[in-house]
């Protein structure tokens, strides 16, 4: 018999017997190459879907007797992800079987199998008693039911589409497992084990490898012995303190985690312990760290509480504000999903971090031990932290030269990112020990230099980057200037000068009217004007304005001299300009520009 189905399709039903009066009946027949079609529209589509052959044989008189049995003929399932992940179904079976005992009675048994490549093997077997009921097999609600599972996963990683692209699953994972029913009653048993077990945050650093697992099914609750990963050192920093550390106390480093699930409440409890193990390893920062955390959770909050210390610590700060990042309010969506409105999980967060001795921050020209406490607590208004962050032995670097960090402290009242800064750096081995103070918030520092004993701003700087006083002839003026602007500035921010709405502000060093402003100062046949050459070395404080795409208004004073000079040049052509200036010296000029090819 064809029966012919939606979209040109149709499946051969070859039927060997069929007879009924009343409730009692008797069927028997076979398909070969079914679709179960509600199955696979639960699930990502493929190209080569599941395609199985069923065969039954049964009958209803007063009890139901007979057999169903069903088996892969072709074909795959998807698991649901992003991407969605073939399970590579090699092997699927049920077969089942209804037996008479006495009156409506009959004794239900199935056995089933799945295997696949990166599934491995599921095992089952169950038993129950139906009773006929107006010509219905029925399961009573109080019928004791038994299913005995044995579980042998190959590889877990056939789930990752489950978690998420910032996450990946392995290991294998194996099990015995029996679920009952008695008196109404659900009851699940057996032991659970693990091995080769992966999880990897990606974008934190965050790789558990190698991990074991002990657990068990008891009293309707799920049992976790032991959860553990041994330290795995991949890479450390090219540090010899940190090189040093790992040399004595990387062997047996490990973190474990021991609790319980409740399956009928969905809510249980855990500890994590830390021993030396590395939490983040990653290109810019390595730490590992020892403590004891506590989790509880329910359907409605989560507890987190404990206390954990660095063992040790590096932090590179370099390149560290160039890491492109989303704002938090941005969420990616792929086309054909629909934003997911993220619900937070009410938390109660006390964490107590302890720096411990061994905790380095480097880069930016810093390079310092950190020490100190933070309490971290999760409060209606955010993520507040109270503690104290202290430098020790602290050595900063800024142009060549090497600062001591006389006090640094980093003071958490509030904000977990922002907060408050009290840190001066000096320069010592000199008459004037000068540096640098950083003040205020991690959002809005203050930049200022600081002196012992206490000088003018200018002096501050020259004794910070020359060692001495600055230069009576002011010789010094310009690398001072450009100096400050590096050291005080906002990098991010426009210049002061274009600020004030002038188009150049610097220092020039030549001849002392200004002359060489559009001419160069010397050629292979002489000097351009007629200046002395002993003047070649003065100092000017040059002020530029742009006021058409034509004029260009300049006014030079110079620095150590009583030198004034202000133009005006006006670009007429191409190659034809024309300047007017006053001042010191008077003048006007017509320069042709002609410029050759190499």
């Amino acid at each position: 018999m064809q029966l012919r189905l939606p979209g040109q399709r149709a499946i051969v039903i070859a039927h060997r017997a069929s007879s009924g009066s009343g409730t009692q009946w008797r069927t028997s027949g076979a398909v070969d190459g079914l679709t179960p079609a509600w199955l696979v529209a639960q699930l990502p589509r493929l190209k080569d879907p599941l395609r199985v052959d069923l065969d039954w044989d049964l009958t209803m008189g007063q009890a139901l007797a007979g057999t169903v049995n069903l088996t892969r003929r072709s074909g795959d399932l998807a698991i649901p992800g992003t991407p969605p992940l073939q399970a590579g179904l090699t092997e699927l079976r049920l077969r089942a079987r209804a037996t008479p005992t006495s009156g409506n009675a009959s004794t239900f048994a199935f056995d089933a199998r799945v295997a696949g490549k990166m599934l491995g093997s599921i095992d089952a077997t169950g038993t129950t008693t139906l009773t006929v009921v107006d010509g219905v097999p029925t399961l009573a609600e109080t019928q004791p039911v038994t299913v005995d599972a044995k579980l042998a996963i190959a590889d877990i990683a056939v789930f990752n589409g489950l978690v998420g692209d910032t996450m990946d699953i392995g290991g294998r994972l194996a099990g015995d497992v029996r679920v009952q029913r008695q008196g109404g009653v659900w009851a699940a048993g057996g032991p659970l084990t693990g091995s080769g077990l992966r999880v990897v945050l990606i974008d934190e650093g965050i790789r558990l490898l190698d991990g074991t697992l002990s657990a068990r099914l008891a009293n309707g609750q799920l049992v976790v012995d032991s959860l553990r990963f041994p330290g795995v050192m991949r890479a450390a920093p090219r540090d010899s303190r940190i090189q040093a550390w790992l040399k004595n106390n990387a062997a047996g480093s490990a973190v474990e985690a021991t609790g319980a699930w409740s399956l009928e409440s969905s809510s249980g409890q855990a500890t994590v312990t830390l021993t030396r193990f590395p939490l983040v390893q990653r290109a810019d920062r390595f730490i590992a760290g020892s403590g004891k955390v506590d989790i509880v959770m329910g359907p409605n909050r989560l507890d987190i509480t404990g206390k954990a210390v660095a063992d040790v610590g590096w932090i590179s700060l370099e390149g560290a504000s160039d890491v492109p990042s989303l704002a938090s309010d941005i969420v990616i969506v792929r086309a054909g999903d629909e934003a997911e409105r993220a619900t937070a999980l009410p938390m109660r967060l006390d964490l107590e971090v302890d720096l411990g001795r061994q905790f380095y921050l480097r880069g930016m020209g810093l390079d310092t031990a950190l020490e100190g406490s933070i309490r971290i607590r999760n409060t209606r208004a955010g993520l507040r932290a109270n503690g104290v962050v202290n430098t020790r032995e602290g050595r900063f670097s800024i142009y060549g030269q090497t600062l001591v960090v006389r006090k640094g402290a980093v003071t958490f009242q509030g904000l977990l990112d922002d907060p408050l800064l009290d840190i001066i750096a000096v320069r010592e081995g000199v008459r004037i020990e000068a540096g640098v103070q950083v003040s205020g918030t991690v959002r809005q520092p203050i930049i200022s230099l600081v002196s012992y004993p206490d000088v003018p701003e200018v002096e501050k700087l020259s004794w910070l980057l020359l060692g001495r006083g600055p230069d009576a002839s002011g010789a010094d003026a310009g690398m001072l200037l450009a100096a400050a602007a590096s050291l005080l500035g906002d990098e991010d921010s426009e210049p002061i000068y274009r600020q004030l709405g002038l188009d150049e502000l610097g220092l020039r060093s030549g001849l002392n009217s200004g002359l060489g402003g559009l001419l160069p100062e010397r050629t292979v046949v002489g000097s351009v004007t007629s200046s002395v050459d002993n003047n070649a070395d003065a100092q000017f404080l040059v002020i530029g304005k742009r006021l058409n795409d034509a004029l260009y208004l300049t006014f030079e004073q110079a620095l150590s001299g009583s030198e004034t000079v202000v133009r005006a040049s006006y670009q007429i052509s191409e190659r034809l300009t024309a300047a007017v200036q006053g001042g010191t010296i008077n003048g006007l000029r017509l320069v042709w520009s002609l410029v050759f090819d190499d």
